[in-house]
């Protein structure tokens, strides 16, 4: 079972921790260091030698329960699908071109199932620059009023590899209110690989002109994930508490027509998380992207009960866990196959990946556990407050994680007999969207 996470990323996360992937693995190794890498640290050694083992016993366990390893075992082509390059010569390049050089080390590493030398630096850096934001979506769990952030040190690491990596990533909260993030961009400017991409993960309400002129004018491969939820002005702030429709829709259309006239390499999709208050607007939002000549990429929303501030969204939008919300999952199926049918509008190069995460999220809708609510408890819920809210949403969820109530209910219902809870099919109800 070989992780291509393991072999090619670094996760920098706002609590300082890192990991080879979005699982909370910590392979920071020793924090005093010198040089502080990560990517060497015994930690992160171990771990892929016990990926190359195959050894469940050795393996850590959120590797053993990783939906991923699956998949990247079947892809015969995923370190090239991954990270494409676009000069045809690069193979020949390696012994001139550093970065050249540590790419081809990973990947013939990884394809061999062999521990890369003490000298390889990652080629995928993930950062979270923290989880302040300028924006209060219904649906985020994270604290956006913290002043936690990715420590100086992590910040340095990160600059110290710029020059080999492939992609490199910045999310939030909103990583344009960072001040690091100019500093991370100044940096990539003058020391990133022509090959390099610089991604960004935005609500795109800091993507203005002003904004777009002092951060990323220079920058040659911009690859933005514009977070926008829905296809009508009323939805978007519905859900995106404190954007302005008209002000997104204004960076959108000067994002792309900068593109345009610079003769940018830059790409924008915009995305969804996927819930009550937008479902039915997921075949309208792609052919916005399909008309504005963008991608579009959309995950379930996912959550039940944590973080308690999050619960009460949760109880009235998630409609992939909750019943009482009146989505089934034929019908879950059916407007998000509208959207699916709607991605023929969309431009071949934006067309697998919207597919792929349309199709992904109605898998999970068939997948995923359902929490079914007694009709009389519904009120008493509604009027709780947050925490006591998340606390009795909880306990109907750990009923479908206890192995002898599921035995029970099961035998229950062969003989026919009225189940208190609906769920049939045995899932995490914690699957990242």
């Amino acid at each position: 079972m070989k992780c291509f996470s393991a072999w090619t990323h670094v996760f920098a996360n706002s609590d300082n921790t890192i990991g080879p992937c979005c699982s909370p693995i910590d392979i920071s190794g020793d924090k005093n260091a010198a040089p502080f890498d990560p990517f060497q640290s015994d930690v992160a050694k171990r771990l892929r030698e016990s990926l190359i083992s195959g050894d469940k016993s050795r393996m850590n366990s959120n590797c053993v329960s990783c939906p991923h390893l699956l998949k990247y075992d079947q892809h015969s082509n995923i370190f090239d699908s991954s990270f494409p390059l676009s000069n045809p010569s690069a193979r020949s390049l390696a012994g001139l071109d550093a970065f050249y050089a540590n790419f081809f080390l990973l990947r013939d590493c990884y394809e061999a199932g062999q521990v890369p030398p003490a000298s390889a630096k990652p080629i995928c850096a993930n950062v979270q620059l923290g989880e302040l934001c300028n924006l209060q979506c219904i649906m985020c769990p994270q604290d956006h009023a913290s002043k936690q952030k990715v420590s100086r040190q992590r910040i340095e690491y990160i600059k110290s590899i710029i020059p080999y990596l492939h992609t490199l990533r910045l999310t939030g909260g909103e990583p344009m209110v960072f001040g690091e993030f100019l500093d991370i961009v100044e940096h990539f400017n003058q020391h990133a690989h022509p090959e390099a991409w610089f991604k960004v993960l935005t609500n795109g309400k800091l993507l203005d002109e002003k904004r777009i002129f002092r951060n990323l004018a220079e920058v040659k491969n911009v690859d933005i994930g514009l977070n926008i939820d829905a296809a009508t002005k009323n939805t978007y702030e519905h859900i995106r508490r404190g954007g302005r429709w008209e002000k997104l829709m204004s960076n959108i259309d000067y994002f792309i027509q900068y593109a345009k006239d610079h003769k940018k390499n830059w790409k924008i999709s915009l995305t969804a998380t996927v819930m009550k208050s937008n479902i039915g607007e997921m075949a309208d939002l792609v052919k916005l992207a399909a008309k504005l000549d963008v991608g579009f990429a959309c995950g379930a929303i996912y959550g039940d009960s944590l973080p308690a501030k999050n619960a009460r969204a949760y109880f009235e939008e998630n409609i992939f866990r909750f019943s009482h919300l009146g989505y089934s999952r034929q019908r879950i199926d059916e407007l998000l196959s509208e959207a699916v049918d709607a991605c023929s509008l969309l431009s071949e190069q934006h067309l697998d990946s919207a597919l792929g995460t349309l199709r992904g999220t109605i898998d999970y809708a068939h997948q995923v556990s359902r929490i079914d609510i007694p009709q009389y408890q519904l009120n008493r819920l509604r009027s709780l407050d947050d925490y006591r809210l998340s606390q009795e949403i909880g306990e109907y969820a750990n009923e479908l994680k206890n192995p002898f109530k599921e035995r029970v209910k099961h035998m229950l219902g062969l003989m026919g007999v009225h189940q208190k809870f609906a769920a049939t099919q045995k899932s995490d109800s914690n699957i990242p969207h």
